[in-house]
């Protein structure tokens, strides 16, 4: 998993709402991986994400990742990552 200081985290901001950005958790990044693999993630643009992330970047809505691939955060709006809810009794 990808390793930022506090420092870079609290420069950083959501490409999308501007919001604060905080480091997934595994568990996070292992779900989000298992959708990607099932082909149920798309961008912000609708297109589908196929390539599993290394760790992502998740904003304070919850609703929205960038994710990080090769220790490089991908912070372009339109391919940052709709997050879905998991909740299953919603």
């Amino acid at each position: 998993m990808a390793q930022f200081s506090q420092t870079t985290l609290d420069m950083l901001r959501c490409p999308v709402t501007k919001s604060n950005l905080t480091i997934a958790s595994q568990e996070q990044i292992a779900s989000l991986n298992a959708q990607i693999a099932a082909g149920e993630v798309v961008n912000q643009m609708g297109q589908s994400v196929n390539d599993p992330v290394e760790s992502v970047l998740i904003n304070t809505q919850g609703n929205i990742g960038c994710a990080v691939r090769g220790g490089i955060i991908q912070m372009i709006a339109d391919e940052a990552i709709v997050i879905q809810p998991t909740g299953k009794g919603s």
